[in-house]
């Protein structure tokens, strides 16, 4: 059982590798099942034992992508805002899988790699921002513009730094992005004086508490 584990995880690994050599060689359009499966080299039976068409390894090939986003770890956090925590890992990520994030982000004209990866990535985005704007009453939930322009952002600066400034690290990019986006952010969902908890937000005068 544990060989038989093992032998799967191989056989999809190298299906999905295959699909990603293709995919930076052409556009996802152009690529065959034929073609996986020889840059593979697997029989077509073995690649429809494990997935019904292209699109169908394409979308599993994601299932990383959304566990990582899903839960970034609690040091990702951007101080008290908390805004967009994934963003860190996602460009840790894009950077220590250069070839996968250039395959993602290649412009190669409209497909279903970037029509996946912009579902990803506005499903996190709209999910964080959801959870912060429920916790800040007063605070304003983000319309569906909002969310899409974060997502288009973050795409394009990954593309931008592959292939411009490779040199930079992720923190650095990170804390460039936000800098572009939080108070932009911050204005459209009315986070201005919601987020100082209740003993940053008021000073000592003359012995007694007034707000600041």
């Amino acid at each position: 059982m544990v060989d038989t584990d093992r032998r799967v995880r191989r056989t999809r690994r190298a299906l999905h590798d295959a699909l990603l050599a293709l995919m930076i060689e052409k556009s996802y359009d152009a690529i065959t099942v034929q073609d996986i499966i020889d840059r593979a080299d697997v029989g077509r039976s073995t690649f429809y034992s494990h997935f019904t068409d292209k699109r169908d390894l394409l979308d599993s090939g994601f299932e990383d992508l959304n566990r990582l986003l899903a839960r970034p770890p609690a040091s990702a956090a951007r101080g008290r805002e908390d805004l967009l925590r994934f963003s860190l890992p996602l460009f840790q990520h894009a950077h220590a899988q250069q070839r996968l994030a250039r395959a993602l982000v290649a412009r190669r004209g409209a497909s279903p790699v970037h029509d996946r990866l912009h579902k990803v990535l506005r499903g996190t985005i709209r999910a964080e921002l959801d959870e912060l704007v429920a916790q800040r009453p007063g605070a304003r939930r983000a319309d569906e513009l909002t969310v899409t322009y974060i997502s288009g952002a973050l795409v394009a600066v990954i593309s931008s730094w592959l292939d411009t400034a490779p040199d930079k690290s992720p923190e650095e990019v990170d804390a460039l992005f936000h800098t572009l986006v939080d108070p932009g952010l911050r204005t459209v969902l009315q986070l201005d004086g919601l987020m100082s908890p209740p003993h940053q937000a008021r000073e000592h005068v003359g012995g007694r508490a007034v707000s600041s």
